[in-house]
């Protein structure tokens, strides 16, 4: 994504469902659903952001402690909704529990890990819904050490799946391609006000033969320094749009947004009125 985790079901579990969705007879399609007013326009941004700032809220969870922190769904799947992400440590690894608030179990349980270069990485990822778990051959890159204007984060790896129910029977494989770029800075609305974000987009490519998911992910980093990234974290909005194709016809199509309501410890003026 980053992994994009946050907003719907794996994609590899949707992109592994689509080939029955085309052997019955349908194909799905939606138009992205519009968030008029919620994101300004784009300027540029002089410097780069740290892995440090973007994910500060998993980052330093003890084994006895945990961290909260709930989205509203503003448009798409679940659109009305809230959604709660959940993070402890668990044997030396961030686990991430995304779920929709009101329900009884998670949607998906990802497990990341900071790797010795310093970029946050995913493990793995199980989907409650496809009761699938996801494996990635290296880990899948969620966010480099630093990400610099005009210098995109690349990779390639292999995402390979297991059935919950024998994680150690392999269901697919599919060759995968990830690139993470630092768009620039942009005014989010949020329930609370406004503020001054860091636009970052992952796009992610994912061939399983027969079936290929593309899927693009916006997230936005709160822009602050000190006190001002108190209770923050990073990360205040996330968006996406993914396409799942089976033998070339697109058979799904996926796409929502959701963001932060609260922004406690961040000035909620609008730049434009300091």
């Amino acid at each position: 994504m980053a992994l994009p985790r946050f907003t719907r079901t794996s994609p590899i579990a949707g992109a592994l469902a689509g080939l029955s969705v085309l052997v019955l007879g349908g194909c799905q399609s939606a138009t992205p659903p519009t968030t008029p007013g919620l994101f300004g326009p784009t300027r540029a941004s002089g410097a780069g952001l740290a892995m440090t700032d973007a994910w500060a809220f998993v980052l330093g969870v003890g084994e006895d402690q945990s961290r909260s922190r709930t989205f509203e769904i503003v448009a798409g799947e679940s659109s009305g909704h809230e959604r709660r992400l959940d993070v402890r440590t668990e044997d030396g690894e961030i686990v991430v529990t995304s779920t929709i608030v009101g329900e009884e179990h998670p949607e998906s349980v990802d497990r990341w890990t900071v790797s010795a270069d310093g970029s946050l990485v995913a493990l793995r990822s199980m989907t409650r819904d496809h009761e699938v778990i996801t494996g990635f051959d290296p880990p899948l890159l969620v966010f480099p050490k630093r990400l610099e204007p005009g210098a995109p984060a690349t990779m390639s790896n292999e995402f390979i799946v297991h059935p919950v129910a024998h994680p150690s029977r392999v269901k697919q494989r599919g060759k995968a391609t990830l690139s993470i770029t630092l768009v620039g800075i942009e005014e989010v609305t949020l329930g609370s006000g406004s503020i001054d974000a860091l636009h970052v987009r992952s796009e992610l490519k994912i061939d399983f033969g027969v079936a290929a998911v593309d899927r693009v992910t916006d997230q936005w980093f709160a822009v602050g320094k000190g006190e001002e990234r108190d209770g923050i974290g990073g990360i205040i909005a996330e968006r996406y749009d993914e396409t799942i194709k089976v033998l070339g016809i697109q058979t799904e199509r996926h796409a929502g947004t959701m963001r932060l309501s609260e922004l406690p410890g961040v000035s909620r003026e609008k730049k434009g009125h300091e």
